[in-house]
């Protein structure tokens, strides 16, 4: 089993979370997209947002153990 040097694992996971905030804000802009588009599902576009926010918070926790960590 390959063991990943801590400082790469905590470089790996901060760009999970910078990616996790770039798609929250493309959902975010789906949704304001779909808001003003008739007959657009502006509900899935919220869920979108809100699937991606949990994505967020989990890289979010699992960076704040790394940093602990290392």
């Amino acid at each position: 089993m390959t063991r990943i040097p801590p400082a790469l694992a905590t470089e790996r996971l901060e760009a999970a979370v910078h990616a996790a905030r770039r798609t929250i804000r493309r959902a975010a802009l789906a949704v304001d997209t779909a808001v003003f588009t008739p007959g657009a599902d502006w509900q899935a576009r919220i869920e979108d947002v809100v699937r991606a926010g949990t994505v967020l918070e989990q890289a979010e926790a699992e960076l704040a153990v790394a940093e602990v960590a290392a």
